[in-house]
């Protein structure tokens, strides 16, 4: 079996030229002689370069894909006593030379660096594993480098429940799109995922659910969290404090002195009778204890549900409601 130079560099056949050159230069600072003191560390670097130099050749990688590496190194041969079509293949470069050209500076690794610096910045473990590499002056720069690493800002949506699902509690099924992005940042394409947000009985405007790294995906920057804030539909008749429900009532002059009965609908869609006797004020209240919205940590507990009347009084009286009035004791 010939050399595997995609498992070399631990990239997809399917990988871009851009993929390619960003895993070469991954692992040739992974494994650099100058930094890297283990004993295998000069042959590893001279077969990532090699490998970097086919995959990194448009021509000299049809031909791998195609003959693989003996067929290479004949020359485009696919098998024995089947000669290629020119001369065959074999890395005579120096893999330092290589890589300071490639990188463009005598320094090899102060362009790498440099990049970091820069914002184009390399996965959050390649750090980790380079700060380790390097000794206590590379584990001091890569941790306080300012793009490895990098979170983006999260991204913040609305999602609008009604009073009835934040009483009762429901399931909404949301889909969320996010672009990866290559490392020239153009998109390379849309994922689309289907997420589940489990509204808990209880649960009040403005409650927040997190789904973590959902946003866009860019090379050397962890995915943005996407939160998902709850927002409360406005209800025809009902409002919410806190916990409790309030529901205003308007009744005439004349209910409001000699009193009423009547149905109190309740959110979750039954109804409460109510019957009053006597003179009800404008400001009373009437409490049906329990009966308000679920307590989202103790969800077995109520708040209450609060009746508020509002007196209609009469824009005129009639002359016989006048002198029944003129009757009533002051």
């Amino acid at each position: 079996m010939g050399k595997d130079y995609y498992c070399i560099l631990g990239v997809d056949r399917s990988a871009t030229e851009c993929q390619i050159r960003k895993a070469y230069r991954t692992k040739a600072l992974q494994f650099h002689p100058d930094k890297n003191q283990t004993p295998d560390a000069e042959e590893n670097f001279k077969e990532i370069s090699e490998a970097y130099d086919v995959l990194g050749d448009p021509e000299k990688r049809r031909i791998f894909d195609r003959c693989g590496e003996e067929g290479l190194k004949r020359g485009g041969g696919s098998g024995p006593g089947r000669p290629g079509c020119g001369p065959g293949y074999s890395f005579n470069m120096n893999p330092m030379d290589m890589f300071e050209s490639l990188f463009g500076s005598s320094d090899r690794f102060h362009e790498i660096m440099s990049e970091c610096q820069y914002g184009e910045g390399f996965p959050e473990s390649f750090c980790q594993r380079m700060g380790s590499a390097l000794g206590s002056g590379g584990s001091s720069f890569f941790s306080n480098c300012p793009v490895f690493g990098r979170k983006d800002s999260p991204i913040n949506k609305d999602i609008f429940v009604g009073l009835h699902d934040l009483y009762l509690g429901c399931k909404k099924k949301l889909k969320v799109k996010s672009t990866e992005f290559g490392c020239d940042g153009k998109p390379r394409r849309v994922c689309e995922k289907v997420v589940e947000i489990e509204v808990k009985p209880g649960w009040k405007d403005g409650t927040k659910v997190t789904f973590p790294e959902l946003g866009d995906k860019r090379p050397g920057r962890v995915a943005a969290d996407i939160i998902f804030q709850i927002k409360q539909n406005p209800h025809p008749h009902l409002q919410r404090c806190g916990n409790n429900l309030y529901h205003k009532v308007k009744i005439s002059l004349k209910k409001s002195l000699l009193g009423f009965s009547m149905e109190i609908p309740m959110v979750d869609g039954t109804s409460l009778p109510l019957s009053l006797d006597g003179v009800i004020t404008p400001c009373y209240q009437h409490r049906f204890r329990g009966r308000g919205m679920p307590l989202a940590k103790t969800p077995s507990e109520f708040g209450d549900f609060i009746v508020c009347f509002e007196v209609c009084f009469p824009e005129a009286l009639s002359e016989q409601c006048r002198k029944a009035l003129e009757g009533l004791p002051d």
